[in-house]
Formats: C-alpha cells, sequence, structure tokens
C-alpha cells in the first residue's frame, strides 16, 4: 500500500511539473501575486469584507493565491477562474496534493455571472481591464469589493491603493466597492 501512495505522489508531482514546463512554453503570462502582496490583500478582505463568503479569483493562473485565500478565510466558498486548461489542471493537482477546497473552473471569466460574489481578485492583463469594468458594473451585486494588482479599473476611483514595495520590485493594488 505504501508504494502505491509514493508512486501516485510521484507521478502526481511529474504531471504537476509538466504542466507548469507547458505552460511556461506556450505562453503563460507568468503573472504571479507576489507574497507581500498575498498579506496585504488578506489584510484588505478583513478590513472591507470580513462577512464575505463567495471569493472569486479571476486569472487564477496555477492557483496559489486562491488556495492561500481558502486557508486564510475557511468560511469562504473560493473559485479560482482560468481560460487556460494547462493553468487549470496545475491548480486542480496542487489543490489536492493541499486538500483544498477551492473550485478551479476552466472558463473565461467573462463567461461567469459574478452577481453572487463578495470579493473579486483580478491581476490581469491591461487590456482586460475595461471590459471587465463593464461586467462588474453589470454584474457584480453592490457592496462587493474588488481588488485589481498592478492594473486598475479605468473609470472607477479606488477608494484604497496600497503599494508593496521589496527593493525595487512593488506591486500596486487597487481596491474598489461596487456602489
Amino acid at each position: 500500500m505504501f508504494e502505491f501512495f509514493v508512486s501516485v505522489v510521484l507521478i502526481t508531482l511529474t504531471l504537476y511539473y509538466y504542466f507548469l514546463l507547458a505552460d511556461n512554453i506556450l505562453g503563460s503570462n507568468g503573472m504571479s501575486t507576489s507574497l507581500r502582496a498575498r498579506k496585504k490583500i488578506f489584510e484588505i478582505i478583513g478590513i472591507h469584507a470580513p462577512q464575505a463568503h463567495i471569493f472569486y479569483d479571476l486569472g487564477c493562473g496555477h492557483g496559489s493565491l486562491s488556495i492561500a485565500t481558502q486557508k486564510k478565510f475557511p468560511q469562504f466558498t473560493t473559485y479560482g477562474i482560468d481560460n487556460n486548461y494547462t493553468r487549470i489542471v496545475v491548480s486542480k493537482i496542487r489543490g489536492w496534493i493541499l486538500q483544498s477546497p477551492v473550485s478551479f473552473v476552466h472558463k473565461n471569466f467573462f463567461d461567469i455571472n459574478l452577481r453572487n460574489v463578495d470579493v473579486v481578485y483580478a491581476y490581469l492583463l491591461k487590456e482586460c481591464m475595461p471590459p471587465l469594468e463593464k461586467k462588474l458594473l453589470l454584474e457584480l451585486k453592490q457592496g462587493a469589493i474588488i481588488i485589481t494588482s498592478t492594473n486598475f479599473l479605468p473609470t472607477w476611483k479606488p477608494i484604497e491603493t496600497y503599494v508593496t514595495k521589496k527593493g525595487k520590485r512593488f506591486e500596486k493594488l487597487f481596491v474598489y466597492r461596487k456602489t
């Protein structure tokens, strides 16, 4: 039985790294939320959405922020959404290994209804922000919190802005509340 378990773990790790390598070769944008920014995101959620229940990570990549958020806020129902099949497979493997209840969904987030979401996180390319802003305006419920990293919603005024720094590297976080 032990040999079977070790074999399953080795096969899973091999597949995980294969998918990770394939994703990088096939053009992953490589954007990943830093640990500094993650810590600040958790503070923001604690301040602005302490009663939240539903969290969406749009463009979740390999799922590390989604899994960390679920661990930090176990009362959340957390969804990681990405349109890249390889990234979702990697996220699901990572979630399985870490025994995380995050639901990873292979879908374009523009095709998902956000009407019941309490907190949205988006670390996306600049060109995604204008259509995302329109989608949030149409679908998101009043009072929901939106956190974006690096790029901002073009016409919404953030209620707060944070800069996380380490040496010359930094990430800027924009916090919005749907009114």
